[in-house]
């Protein structure tokens, strides 16, 4: 739900919105970072059968691993929870910009043990509740015309994984150019926007004749 424009120049417009979509948001970055990391300690044990003799991971490297095999046993299951530290990255590339500090001082009691791992459903609920204080997220929207400043502004958070303290997050992008749903959603919205200017303009001119 869009609110206020806070900026409008030659080349993007800055808009604030209520995001009511956040929830279904800390659910898809944690299963996507999740993934990443299941996929990494995949590799790395492929990596280990390969550098050994006898082509076996010892015990200690595959209790956290995900296999491709059928021979899924409770010690090389793919991880269902993320480690403290790596919440941690996720939350910020979420954009709370939060301290460690910060993120200390009440992640222990959605932690699930001694190690503080945490699940998808908790992960949800650390952020809704004490992140964002149990209420909608408040976003900004920045429209751009020019497509390559519009990559040399996404581009760099990406690679670099920019903390969200130092640097606005990017939650979300779309491209009008690749798709056609948000082209005719944004056109739609612009129509919708130039009605309720005009209305507001003829009101004005009312009230004062």
């Amino acid at each position: 739900m869009m609110k206020d424009v806070v900026h409008k120049g030659l080349n993007n417009v800055l808009v604030t919105a209520t995001d009511l979509q956040s929830t279904s948001d800390y659910r898809v970055v944690f299963n996507a970072f999740l993934s990443k990391v299941n996929e990494e300690k995949q590799q790395k044990e492929a990596e280990g059968k390969d550098a050994s003799p006898e082509g076996i991971v010892s015990a200690e490297e595959k209790k956290d691993v995900l296999v491709t095999s059928n021979d899924i046993t409770l010690e090389n299951m793919p991880s269902q929870f993320l480690s403290k530290e790596k919440a941690f990255h996720v939350v910020n590339l979420l954009g709370f910009g939060v301290s460690e500090d910060e993120f200390n001082a009440s992640y222990a009691k959605w932690a699930h043990n001694e190690e503080h791992t945490i699940d998808e459903n908790n992960f949800v609920g650390f952020c809704k509740q004490e992140l964002a204080g149990g209420k909608a997220r408040t976003v900004v929207l920045k429209f751009m015309k020019d497509e390559e400043k519009f990559y040399n502004e996404i581009v760099p958070r990406f690679e670099a994984e920019l903390h969200s303290s130092c640097v606005m997050s990017v939650l979300k992008r779309f491209d009008a150019a690749s798709d056609p749903q948000f082209k005719e959603d944004i056109v739609k919205q612009g129509e919708i926007d130039r009605t309720r200017s005009q209305g507001q303009e003829e009101q004005r001119y009312d009230e004062q004749g």
